[in-house]
């Protein structure tokens, strides 16, 4: 029988064989091989399809934006692309809230 030098490294060395064991086992590689797995945590990323999707949207959105009256086009790109108030871009352009509004929604 091996004299156990130190402590430390047997259990090193019990942790590493036994880890060893379970990645050799059949129920560690049909939990890994099983792609149930991947559907029950999905990506936080877009896939590459979504993504392409997602900026073509976007593009054609501000082409859109870019080709409406100035009167509106500055009501909204303050409003949703720089994140103003209505109250904020009351300040800015001198324009009654409701006008802002009435823009906004047309």
């Amino acid at each position: 029988m091996d004299e156990i030098i130190s402590l430390k490294s047997w259990i090193y060395r019990l942790a590493i064989n036994k880890s060893k064991d379970v990645l050799k086992s059949s129920a560690f590689r049909k939990v890994v091989m099983n792609s149930s797995l991947f559907t029950l945590f999905p990506s936080k990323e877009l896939s590459p399809e979504k993504d392409l999707l997602k900026r073509s949207e976007e593009e054609f959105l501000s082409m859109c934006v870019l080709s409406l009256p100035v009167k509106y086009r500055e009501v909204v790109t303050l409003y949703y692309y720089e994140e103003f108030s209505i109250e904020d871009i009351n300040g800015m352009l001198g324009v009654n809230q409701n006008t802002i509004k009435t823009r906004l929604r047309r």
